[in-house]
């Protein structure tokens, strides 16, 4: 024996999986087998025999055949699928009382026949049992009540034990018992009714078996209204996800139980009510069967399975309705011609009729909430937003309510590697049916992924609506991809553009301090010491103690001396705010003239160099710059090595050292103040790229390029 966990969100909360041991599977399978046998068996010798569709009719073989096979097979796999579940034995029962009444059937025509009645039997036929020989009558004596503990178990018992096989409570044993009683009092007057030596017809029922039938029928609605009661208390019990059973077998056989007992005193139309009802109620069983896991027969049941199967069953009860109601009203008006007319109807619409059919069951049993059409427009308009997250949340919801799938998961390649990106439904254990990549423009972003327990279970166009889906998908990942990698563009431009100012800023009160600490306060100095002199001469014009011409001499030189500073300071400060050299000579010379007077070697070479546009030489000249002070400033390095090259459509530039270098992963590349910053900025204002490559202990190497065809 194994036990199986069934899934969440379905009927986790009220049935646990148990399968049957041997014995019991075997015992259910022999049962199922020999019923099917026996309907097949009795079904054949009425078609080899030649009888007519009206005699079959008239035999209830239409009523318990199709309901004998199919209920069968349903109770042996709700025994296999839930030994623990009632529900499954009493099908089982059901199936074998429908196969019973078949076998019981076949043998009262073939004794009619030997008798010498071979036409159909009706509501109102004239048959008198003392009449008959035992061999016939004893069968349709037989039939007249066997039908009756099916009706029984599947208006009164089903109801109350749906779906988990046990009843609401101890108290609702009365509803068992009023089944019991009900059905026992009805039984008995059907059995006085037809009684194989009774000598009166159809017509002249005693009154005796009106009482009893109606007594009966009595305690029989009561027992079918406290079965559906219990019905509703399961309902009420039920998580939330656990009620949709419910709502299709519950309402079915609600609203059947209300039709077979208001019917039942018109016999012409309490017959095909039945015949149509129970068809109807398969239906519901398998539907609820298939779409919400009762009995956990998914696994067994795969829904593309159920519905082929249902959609010719809802054709083939159309196709019989359809026939009936001809042959009903040939049968009223004695009118030859409405067969024949109910046959071209059939002939005409069986087609289209099979087309909705399957439609709409395909809709119920797949679970879909929506077409293809309907899908891919949901999913281009969740491409619109932009948004990864809402766009793949909005791709897996519209696939699993276009496909039937349990799950729908995005895969998609992330920063962690190949990672699930989104999800809609029940994690568990499914199978992965189908799965679609997702690319546009040669670039791979992942793939969808569609999961179910059985591979029937998706829609049958689910392939060719993944394929759609994933297509839109990808142009839409490809677009959301795009348009981050601009808006990335367009906040780094405006951090750069930021820095650049706040560079300009920065190097404008440079100028301004090293103007009013350095040049201002030399001139005024000289100022002032020209003024003491202008005022010493005056004062001394006509003493004779006036200084001598060495000593003014001297004073003139020391003023000599103070002007030359305040131009070579002056000099320098021009020279970094754009050197004339580098106006005049290019890039190299310039760089060559600002290392000549640096405390360390610095070497630089120029390949092939020349003369470019001003804005690329000046920000070449100056990340050179920034690099070398960089290096001089931080590195500790002993010597350092400048090369520029022209490689035809672009101009390169290296600065390295031999200094202690860094971790350039832990740089605060956001820092206006950063050196490295500052080069990478000036080198993007022209079009340019930097690249640092430094390892601790080995040196530095800054490396840039520029684009000098567009120039």
């Amino acid at each position: 024996m194994r036990l199986t966990a069934s899934h969440a969100g379905t009927q986790g909360s009220i049935l646990g999986c148990v399968e049957a041991p041997t014995m019991q599977r075997r015992t259910a399978t022999v049962a199922a087998a020999v019923i099917t046998a026996v309907t097949v068996v009795a079904v054949a010798s009425l078609w080899v025999r030649g009888r007519s569709a009206d005699v079959v009719y008239g035999l209830y073989v239409f009523h318990n055949a199709p309901a004998a096979l199919t209920l069968s097979w349903v109770g042996r796999l709700v025994v296999l699928r839930r030994a623990d579940n009632a529900i499954g034995p009493v099908l089982l029962v059901i199936s074998g009382l429908g196969a019973a009444h078949v076998a019981v059937a076949a043998m009262a025509d073939v004794a009619m026949v030997s008798w010498g009645y071979d036409a159909p039997i009706t509501e109102d036929h004239p048959l008198i049992p003392a009449e008959m020989p035992l061999t016939a009558s004893v069968p349709l004596w037989i039939m007249n009540w066997l039908w009756l503990p099916q009706v029984v178990l599947l208006l009164t018992v089903l109801p109350v034990l749906f779906p988990d096989g046990r009843l609401p409570g101890p108290r609702w044993r009365a509803v068992l018992w009023l089944a019991a009683i009900g059905g026992a009092v009805f039984l008995i007057g059907l059995i006085i009714d037809g009684w194989p030596t009774s000598t009166w017809s159809v017509s002249e029922t005693p009154a005796v078996v009106e009482v009893l039938l109606a007594a009966g029928l009595l305690v029989l609605l009561a027992a079918t209204a406290g079965s559906l009661a219990g019905l509703a208390v399961h309902w009420r019990r039920a998580g939330t996800g656990d009620r949709r059973p419910f709502q299709v077998v519950g309402t079915t056989v609600a609203v059947l139980a209300v039709l077979w007992i208001a019917t039942y005193p018109w016999p012409w139309l309490w017959i095909p009510t039945v015949l149509i009802a129970l068809q109807v109620l398969l239906i519901a069983y398998a539907l609820a069967a298939a779409r919400f896991r009762v009995h956990d027969l998914e696994p067994v049941l795969a829904r593309s399975t159920v519905a082929a199967g249902l959609s010719v069953v809802m054709t083939i009860g159309f196709a019989a309705v359809t026939i009936t109601a001809g042959l009903l009203a040939a049968r009223l008006t004695d009118n030859d011609v409405l067969p024949l007319v109910a046959v071209g109807v059939v002939a005409l619409s069986v087609e289209p009729v099979r087309r909705a059919a399957r439609r709409l069951i395909d809709r119920i049993v797949f679970r879909l909430a929506a077409d293809r059409m309907e899908v891919v427009s949901q999913v281009a308009a969740h491409a619109g937003s932009g948004a990864y997250d809402d766009l793949l949340a909005g791709v897996v919801d519209a696939l699993r309510r276009g496909t039937g799938a349990r799950r729908v998961e995005a895969w998609l390649h992330g920063d962690r590697g190949f990672e699930p990106a989104a999800a809609t439904g029940p994690d568990g254990a499914h199978t992965t049916a189908l799965t679609e990549q997702v690319t546009s423009h040669g670039e791979h972003f992942g793939e969808l992924r569609l999961l179910v327990d059985v591979p029937g279970d998706l829609a049958p166009d689910a392939r060719e609506l993944l394929a759609d889906v994933a297509h839109v998908a990808g142009a839409a990942l490809h677009n959301a991809r795009l348009t981050a990698t601009l808006e990335a563009q367009l906040d780094e431009l405006r951090s750069s553009r930021r820095r650049l100012v706040e560079a300009q800023d920065s190097a404008r009160r440079s100028v301004e301090r090293d103007l009013h600490d350095g040049a201002q306060a030399q001139l005024v100095a000289l100022r002032l010491r020209l003024a003491l002199i202008q005022s010493r001469v005056a004062d001394q014009a006509g003493s004779a103690s006036a200084d001598t011409p060495d000593a003014l001499a001297a004073d003139l030189a020391e003023v000599a001396e103070g002007i030359d500073a305040a131009v070579g300071t002056l000099r320098d400060l021009a020279r970094g705010l754009q050197p004339p050299i580098l106006d005049q000579d290019g890039v190299a010379a310039a760089l060559r003239a600002y290392v000549r007077n640096l405390p360390i070697p610095v070497a630089v070479s120029a390949d092939g160099t020349g003369r470019y546009d001003a804005a690329i030489e000046s920000a070449v000249y100056f990340a050179c710059l920034e690099a070398i002070q960089n290096a001089f400033a931080h590195s500790g390095a002993s010597r350092i090595e400048v090369r520029l090259v022209d490689e035809e459509d672009a101009l390169t530039f290296s600065v390295v050292d031999d200094g202690k270098g860094f971790r350039p992963d832990r740089v605060d590349a956001r820092r206006s103040s950063s050196g490295l910053v500052n080069i990478a900025d000036r080198l993007d204002a022209v079009g340019g790229s930097l690249t640092i490559d430094s390892t601790q202990g080995i040196g530095t190497r800054v490396s840039g390029t520029v684009d000098i065809t567009t120039t």
